[in-house]
C-alpha cells in the first residue's frame, strides 16, 4: 500500500496534548493526511524499522517526523542515534521539540534533514507554521 497523495505524518511526543494541535494544524491547512501517533522514542523506532506491532503496509518513508526529544521512554536524541542510518536513508524532513531551548550536538545531526526545532509549549500557529514548512519540504520533493 502506498500514500497514494497523502500526507504522512509521524508525531513522537509523551505530552498526549500535542498529538491533538498536530492533527489540528494539519486540518487548519486544509491537508489529506494520515498522523501517526507513538508516545515514546522505543516505539518510534519499532515503527520506522516495520518491526513490532508497529509494523505497517507502507511501501514509502513517512513525509516528515516530529520528534520530542525529552521523551522518557528512550528520548528523542537516542530514538535518532539508533536510527541515524535509517534516517539518512529515507531523507525525509525532521522537526524537533523540547521544553526548553537545546543546543544540539551538530555531530549527531549531520546529515540529517533537521527543519528545525520549536520550544513548547507550542500553540496553534506555531504548530502551524511546523506543518506549513513540512509541506512544503514534501511538496519540494514530490517535484
Amino acid at each position: 500500500m502506498q500514500n497514494d497523495g497523502l500526507l504522512w505524518v509521524v508525531m513522537a511526543d509523551d505530552d498526549l496534548p500535542y498529538h491533538a494541535l498536530a492533527k489540528k494544524a494539519i486540518e487548519a491547512c486544509n491537508l489529506n493526511h494520515i498522523l501517526t501517533s507513538v508516545y515514546n522514542g522505543a516505539q518510534l523506532v519499532d515503527l520506522l524499522m516495520n518491526r513490532g506491532i508497529y509494523r505497517t503496509n507502507y511501501e514509502q518513508p513517512p513525509d516528515g517526523l516530529i520528534i520530542d526529544i525529552e521523551m522518557k521512554v528512550m528520548n528523542g536524541m537516542d530514538a535518532i542515534v539508533n536510527l541515524r542510518s535509517k534516517l539518512m536513508e529515507m531523507n525525509i524532513p525532521i522537526f524537533l521539540l523540547s521544553r526548553q531551548a537545546v543546543k544540539y550536538e551538530e555531530t549527531l545531526l549531520k546529515g540529517l534533514n533537521v527543519q528545525g526545532s520549536f520550544q513548547k509549549p507550542l500553540h496553534l500557529a506555531a504548530m502551524k507554521k511546523m506543518i506549513t514548512g513540512l509541506c512544503r519540504s514534501v511538496h519540494a520533493s514530490r517535484i
